[in-house]
């Protein structure tokens, strides 16, 4: 799919444009690549243009070892931080869903997190494009397809739980639509996605750690993304940072820019204050 449109809310007109190099993380992936986003002028939402969204385009750019696990003390602080995340994560939960609950994770990737739900408490089910890497327990229903025209996944759950997913989704409407579709009455959504509304993103620009250019195909902030959930039938419950979720994304996206010099001593509190993702809980309005 090729459109210039804005995908959230269907706006032709942009009122900011730049271009930056493919990159994953910290690290610059290519000099020789470069991608336009721009700024919808209504919905705010930043978003790729000028490239065809097909299944060539995520063979290219999610290649074979692109979810490879991580080696030696990198792999050993991951695991820490997983677990840290994964805690606040089922706290959060906690205080929405009354246990026992049906529970699904959209894009769960290596499930780590179903896999540290207590299935005593959930009914565990995840849904992912690619099966995962290892075997799962047995509690855990895995599912592996294209969730948006999945229109035989029909069940429905109490909660639904994406976790750095809505970003690399180009049709977001559907992928929304969809989330509906398995979310009980009353039942909740818990999603999360980078912030364009950040400091590292309006100091750094294309050098912003959360960039991911080109599969993080829409960046949100709280107006886009509140207007895409409020147009699919959801209303707001929560929203907020998890402080400490990538714990150095800001100290990467000020060092790429050259702007973390001045700042390196009030990093800590910076990093506080900088917002540079953001969790929603919304509710299915009925």
């Amino acid at each position: 799919m090729r459109t210039n449109k804005c995908p959230v809310c269907g706006e032709a007109k942009s009122k900011t444009k730049f271009f930056v190099h493919a990159s994953h993380g910290k690290n610059l992936s290519s000099r020789k690549s470069k991608y336009q986003y721009v700024r919808c002028s209504m919905c705010t939402a930043v978003y790729l243009v000028n490239q065809n969204i097909d299944n060539d385009f995520y063979k290219k750019h999610y290649p074979a070892g692109y979810y490879a696990p991580l080696l030696g003390v990198r792999a050993i602080l991951e695991q820490a931080f997983a677990v840290c995340r994964n805690w606040q994560r089922k706290k959060l939960i906690s205080s929405h869903v009354v246990c026992p609950a049906t529970i699904l994770d959209v894009g769960a990737g290596d499930c780590q997190f179903v896999k540290s739900l207590n299935p005593k408490k959930f009914d565990i089910s995840a849904y992912d494009y690619n099966a995962p890497q290892s075997p799962l327990p047995k509690h855990i229903k895995f599912t592996v397809g294209d969730y948006v025209r999945d229109k035989s996944f029909s069940q429905r759950f109490d909660c639904v739980v994406s976790w750095h997913v809505i970003e690399h989704i180009s049709e977001p409407q559907g992928f929304v639509k969809q989330i509906y579709m398995n979310t009980n009455d009353k039942g909740v959504v818990i999603v999360s996605t980078p912030n364009t509304d950040s400091m590292g993103f309006r100091l750094s620009k294309g050098s912003w750690y959360h960039m991911d250019a080109p599969r993080h195909i829409i960046l949100y902030n709280d107006q886009s993304i509140e207007h895409l959930f409020a147009s699919c039938g959801f209303r707001l419950k929560q929203k907020f940072t998890e402080k400490f979720e990538f714990p150095l994304d800001l100290f990467w996206s000020l060092r790429a820019s050259n702007k973390m010099e001045p700042r390196l001593l009030a990093y800590p509190l910076l990093k506080l204050i900088s917002n540079e993702t953001r969790t929603y809980v919304f509710e299915k309005a009925i």
